[in-house]
């Protein structure tokens, strides 16, 4: 299983030039989008502004639509998969392709090995979300899926998914059983997977443990080890 890490957006730069450089294959998931499955596509040119992507999407896309929407780019490299939000800024039409380019992201974020293995989740766990966006705060209900102490997935609507951003961070609560305490974890919005519901959405979550206090980290590690010694999901009893 994976967890991502933002990188500088130095390192960040060297990555992306590499991939223009190799024209790298890259999948491409413009939002909203009708399915789940991204657009296969490959990079094909850039310049100090813009990153271009040649793709052969489905007949059935209205291409007019791609222009100025928000977008998620993965990029499989030998050390890593790597992946990026940004905004489609020109759509151009050349014969049986597609050329889409987008604007070069300040940062991109690349999966890594997950350091401990996350325990399954009952149905009826739940985690509240919320995220300062200026004098607004945004809040939002999921479903915990799995947890570890390094981090979490979990599912959310996808009429809530237009207020949450990869690489944003949010503050996320939530309780375990046999345990009389909330935990409060600030994280980053590392992966979004489609769920089994067509409703629905999962995303991923890396704490940042620069912001967790140690007591609640020992707690939250000491109640996960617990857990998988006793072989139970955390929201049922052993």
């Amino acid at each position: 299983m994976n967890y991502a890490i933002e990188l500088k957006p130095s390192q960040s730069r060297r990555v992306l030039e590499y991939a223009c450089r190799a024209q790298l294959e890259a999948r491409l998931l413009p939002k909203p989008w009708t399915t789940p499955n991204p657009i296969a596509c490959r990079i094909v040119d850039s310049d100090d502004d813009s990153i271009t992507l040649q793709a052969q999407p489905p007949a059935s896309a209205d291409f007019r639509s791609f222009l100025n929407i928000y977008c998620q780019i993965e990029l499989d490299l030998d050390d890593g998969q790597y992946f990026f939000d940004s905004n489609i800024v020109s759509v151009r039409q050349e014969g049986q392709h597609l050329n889409l380019s987008v604007a070069w992201p300040e940062t991109i974020l690349v999966q890594q090995r997950r350091r401990s293995n996350r325990l399954p989740l009952a149905r009826s766990s739940i985690v509240q979300l919320s995220h300062r966006n200026g004098e607004r705060l945004d809040t939002i209900s999921g479903r915990l899926y799995n947890l570890s102490e390094d981090g979490m997935a979990f599912q959310v609507l996808k009429a809530d998914v237009d207020a949450i951003e990869l690489g944003q961070t949010w503050c996320a609560c939530f309780e375990v059983p046999e345990q009389d305490h909330c935990y409060k974890f600030e994280g980053t919005i590392c992966r979004t997977l489609p769920s089994s519901s067509a409703d629905a959405v999962i995303l991923g979550m890396q704490f940042k443990h620069a912001t967790i206090d140690l007591d609640e980290l020992k707690c939250l590690r000491e109640f996960l080890n617990d857990r998988q010694h006793s072989g139970a999901a955390l929201g049922e009893t052993s």
